[in-house]
């Protein structure tokens, strides 16, 4: 189980550029491929969810030891560029918040509704049986049909309160962007100790700061840049979120754990502005990141049913046929898309 750790760090490691400054350090091609690498180790540690989880040997005791230690960490940087794309674009696009709830919320609802539809079809098998409540609820991802729910959830949550912040600004701000991350950051607060109240899961709301705080960085970007781009500003900065981040995520605390999240989405961002990453591999998987995160579980639901326990061909005919569903749902989905939202 360890070629599969290996084979991911080496698709990371292709096409790295080491520069004294990367200007694009937080461009759409830069963070989809960290996105894309993020979102493979989310396939491993799902796979590795259906089978035998105890290790037989050093291999699988090393990758059981990678997808423990990112964990949670591993969605931090989907939430993080998710809060600075919608915030950037806010900014640059006229119109865009008008737009935000049919383009965004809505598309992103449909999409969703769309992929369930296997889901409905498996949750048919034997040992498959879900109530009316939960398939009702599945549809905005309050429960799970088999699917990966949460995170489609809470980014949507968060999306409305995003249109909640540009509505604030866009009254009382003048479009203020500024506005919009101090009202979304204030509501995603309130959104963690809601989640944490109903009794849901500490993956619900433990990454949920981090979108706030992807859209604090267009608001100074300028500022942030010319930081990064001093080598003085650069090394210290590296050093204190680094420090932070392994002294906060060493704590059993949960604000500890939230606020290490955070350290870790900056000690990525900085080490992109000097390290480019990217290739057509990982820029695939950033590209289908939707259709890989919410289809993956379907050949591992099938493959896992038909008693398939050999480690290494479950996460090789897993993966492979998820490839192939995202690719044939992404020309579904841009299809419908076509006709739904333009």
């Amino acid at each position: 189980m360890i070629l599969f750790p290996v084979i991911l760090l080496l698709i990371l490691l292709w096409g790295v550029k080491v520069s004294s400054f990367n200007e694009s350090f937080l461009s759409k091609q830069q963070s989809t491929s960290i996105k894309g690498f993020f979102i493979a180790l989310v396939f491993l540690s799902h796979a590795n969810s259906y089978i035998d989880a105890a290790p037989k040997a050093f291999g699988d005791s090393f990758y059981l030891a990678v997808v423990n230690w990112f964990g949670q960490l591993m969605v931090v940087m989907f939430l993080f560029y998710s809060g600075y794309g919608v915030l950037k674009s806010y900014m640059v696009k006229e119109g865009y918040g008008k737009s935000f709830f049919k383009n965004r919320i809505l598309k992103t609802l449909v999409n969703f509704d769309i992929c369930l539809i296997p889901f409905a079809l498996l949750s048919l098998l034997p040992g498959q049986k879900y109530s009316a409540y939960e398939y009702v609820l599945s549809l905005v991802g309050w429960e799970s049909i088999g699917n990966s729910n949460w995170y489609i959830c809470v980014v949507l949550i968060l999306y409305v309160l995003s249109l909640i912040g540009m509505f604030v600004s866009d009254k009382v701000g003048k479009g203020s962007p500024i506005i919009v991350f101090l009202a979304t950051g204030f509501l995603s607060v309130i959104l963690v100790a809601v989640l944490r109240f109903t009794g849901r899961e500490s993956w619900w709301y433990n990454t949920v700061i981090c979108y706030p705080f992807g859209m604090f960085f267009p608001c100074f970007e300028n500022r942030i840049s010319k930081v990064l781009k001093s080598n003085l500003g650069f090394i210290v900065s590296l050093i204190v979120s680094a420090f932070l981040f392994l002294f906060l995520f060493s704590i059993d605390s949960m604000i500890a754990f939230m606020i290490s999240a955070l350290c870790f989405a900056l000690v990525i961002v900085i080490l992109s502005s000097r390290v480019t990453v990217g290739n057509k591999v990982l820029l695939w998987l950033g590209n289908h990141l939707f259709e890989i995160y919410i289809l993956q579980r379907i050949p591992m639901i099938i493959l896992s049913e038909l008693g398939f326990q050999n480690k290494i061909l479950f996460v090789s005919i897993s993966f492979g046929a998820t490839v192939l569903l995202a690719y044939l749902c992404k020309k579904i989905l841009r299809i419908i898309d076509g006709k739904l939202f333009i």
